[in-house]
């Protein structure tokens, strides 16, 4: 890639992010394969996601439906916990175990 090139694709980059388009800029940086270089926006976005999950049922299910896409995620305990949680729906169809938790 020319740096005329490098330079467009950063500048598109923080304009997605600034925006708030963080699932189009995760999926991006997969893509593209440049997470190590963009490693602490890429833990940031990903922290940014899941709190908002954590905060509200439509980014809650926004999270579960889109993450499975993405390869890469970051060691966060939230991060950790959400997808905890997504293998204990997606086996637990009744919903008897996540009915049965307390706390």
């Amino acid at each position: 890639m020319s740096k005329a090139a490098q330079k467009r694709f950063k500048k598109e980059l923080g304009k997605m992010l600034s925006a708030g388009r963080h699932w189009e800029w995760l999926e991006t940086l997969e893509k593209e394969s440049v997470v190590v270089e963009f490693r602490r926006e890429w833990q940031e976005a990903w922290q940014t996601l899941a709190r908002r999950a954590l905060r509200d049922s439509q980014h809650m299910e926004e999270f579960l439906m889109r993450s499975s896409a993405l390869r890469q995620r970051p060691d966060i305990s939230e991060i950790q916990f959400l997808f905890l949680l997504k293998e204990i729906i997606e086996k637990d169809e009744q919903g008897e175990k996540l009915a049965s938790l307390k706390g």
